[in-house]
């Protein structure tokens, strides 16, 4: 009588710690997808931005389910952040001014072409299938999945700055006279433009 309950107890403990493995590595995959995202994308072999879920590349399979998993799936990696708290403090400095509402718009969400913006949130959900050599594991197996949210990279000094919407906004002119100084006072303009253009 005592078998069948031991080997019952026995098959569902290796069950469970074999559901509970593929689990932290969904999570982790999902971690590492978000954080992928903040960071620019998923490069591939030449430096291009990938799907984490590519076949073609050492994807997610390679790096974290052993080439164990028989299907995955990544909805809203490197996007989808919450840009709302962003959007209401852009409509709030509107509501001050039309400029200060502009400039808060290029600061935080959309920046000249040569320069970034404050980080936005990323998030991934991951979803993975597990196939298993074992006949009871196959009855009880679906796709696990995890989601994680990333609100952007370690900031650092200077990262976030506004001297540059600054002097597009109230230094243009000056930039437009000092960079266009004739021969022989061109290269005094371009010390003078660069002092304030790169910090004092």
């Amino acid at each position: 009588m005592c078998i069948p309950i031991l080997a019952a107890v026995i098959v569902l403990t290796a069950f469970l710690g074999w559901a509970m493995m593929n689990q932290q590595d969904v999570k982790s995959a999902a971690r590492y997808t978000a954080w992928r995202g903040v960071y620019g994308g998923w490069p591939d072999a030449d430096g291009n931005a990938n799907s984490p879920d590519d076949p073609n590349h050492p994807g997610l399979n390679v790096l974290f389910f052993r080439e164990k998993a028989s299907s995955i799936r990544v909805d809203g990696w490197g996007g989808g952040g919450g840009t709302e708290e962003f959007e209401q403090f852009i409509t709030a400095a509107g509501a001050y001014s039309d400029y200060a509402g502009s400039f808060a718009d290029q600061l935080l969400m959309n920046p000249p072409p040569d320069r970034g913006h404050f980080q936005h949130a990323r998030h991934a959900h991951v979803w993975a299938e597990f196939d298993s050599d074992l006949e009871a594991f196959r009855k009880y197996h679906g796709a696990i999945h995890a989601r994680h949210i990333r609100d952007g990279v370690e900031w650092r000094r200077n990262q976030a700055s506004c001297r540059h919407i600054v002097r597009l906004d109230f230094l243009q002119s000056l930039d437009d006279v000092l960079l266009n100084v004739a021969s022989p006072g061109e290269t005094m303009g371009e010390m003078m433009a660069s002092t304030y253009r790169h910090g004092w």
